[in-house]
């Protein structure tokens, strides 16, 4: 089993993806990085990396409808949308695609588009999960109607234009909720991870170390082990699919408690909130808004196996070779002539599974 980081440093979601030379072998995992709420940004890699396929002058056109999305599409725009996405075929299969997170409230254009993208995904019988992430959290605590919004409108604006085609009627309740019930909701998870050759890949949306993973397990009140990596994988396992009774409840906004997460920061005036978040009373909060490296509990080789960490959220060097940030500015809209969104470095992680 091999792992290989793919990074162009000079990519544009303008041009058609070039398709990727590095893929694997048939069997394989791919990750990418922050989506920055940016439908065009998904297209892109899921073209690029030979998961769906589209025609050059389909590609093109939904580069037209996305750019339009940033201030108001129109019915003919959604209708090409969905009739460009209706000639998506599957390409090589994939065993999984895996978000990191940022994919919906975020800087982007309109998450309706990136919804729909995500139902093709399913149509497709595509297997892929969703991390949960800070901006993630936002749309989920918007559809759970509860303390919504905790980001300024500026940097949820993705959300903010799916929201003003609801207001028009130009799309329904309806059709959301069932993209959210049936295609989104069941494939968000806390963690995700990838099982090699005596050693295990774990991801997570903001960087984290095995304390945090024994701290979510201890509020869930999930038997936590690690001293194989068949037993951190199910201890995973665990996690995921009581959090998934949080997501079907619709009370995710309960187990994070981000507000009271840095309230107690500010309350106890720690500097940066982002690095001073109280792990252990707010594990959920960390995972998904810390961007602290110090002294989090990352072992390269731990009872005789290897462990790797893969997150997003925060591109700083970490100072450690086993924990690997993929996020980037690719897609990242700043509202800010001095940086192009549709232009800078992508990247994302192959693994293979053979």
């Amino acid at each position: 089993m091999t792992s290989q980081f793919i990074r162009k440093t000079t990519a544009d979601l303008r041009d058609y993806p070039g398709l990727d030379s590095h893929l694997v072998g048939i069997h394989y995992e791919i990750t990418i990085g922050d989506l920055h709420g940016n439908a065009l940004k998904l297209l892109y890699f899921l073209i690029d990396q030979q998961v769906l396929a589209m025609s050059k002058q389909d590609y093109m056109e939904a580069v037209t409808i996305y750019e339009r999305a940033k201030l108001m599409l129109t019915i003919d725009d959604l209708k090409k949308f969905s009739e460009i996405l209706s000639r998506t075929t599957t390409n090589k299969p994939v065993d999984k695609v895996r978000f990191i997170g940022d994919e919906l409230a975020d800087r982007g254009n309109n998450d309706y588009l990136t919804l729909k993208i995500l139902e093709k995904l399913h149509a497709h019988s595509i297997p892929f999960e969703i991390l949960l992430s800070n901006h993630g959290l936002e749309f989920i605590q918007w559809y759970e109607k509860n303390n919504w919004p905790d980001i300024p409108s500026y940097q949820r604006s993705s959300q903010e234009n799916m929201l003003k085609l609801m207001d028009a009627g130009m799309i329904h309740e309806t059709e959301i909720d069932e993209i959210i019930n049936f295609v989104y909701k069941p494939n968000v998870k806390v963690l995700g991870y990838h099982i090699g050759d005596k050693k295990i890949t774990l991801f997570s949306h903001a960087p984290i170390g095995l304390e945090i993973i024994r701290a979510m397990a201890k509020q869930l009140n999930v038997a936590y082990h690690d001293g194989t990596i068949k037993e951190l994988s199910e201890s995973i396992d665990c996690i995921n699919a009581i959090f998934s009774e949080y997501v079907n409840k619709n009370i995710v906004h309960d187990l994070v408690q981000s507000r009271m997460a840095f309230a107690e920061v500010q309350e106890k005036m720690f500097g940066n909130p982002y690095e001073n978040l109280n792990w252990k009373k707010f594990p959920f909060a960390y995972l998904i808004w810390s961007r602290r490296y110090a002294g989090l509990q990352c072992p390269d080789h731990y009872h005789g196996y290897t462990i790797n960490f893969i997150h997003g959220h925060d591109h700083k060097p970490s100072g450690l070779d086993n924990v690997k940030s993929l996020d980037d500015e690719f897609g990242k809209d700043y509202n800010d002539p001095r940086h192009d969104p549709y232009m800078g470095v992508y990247q994302c992680l192959l693994e293979d599974n053979e």
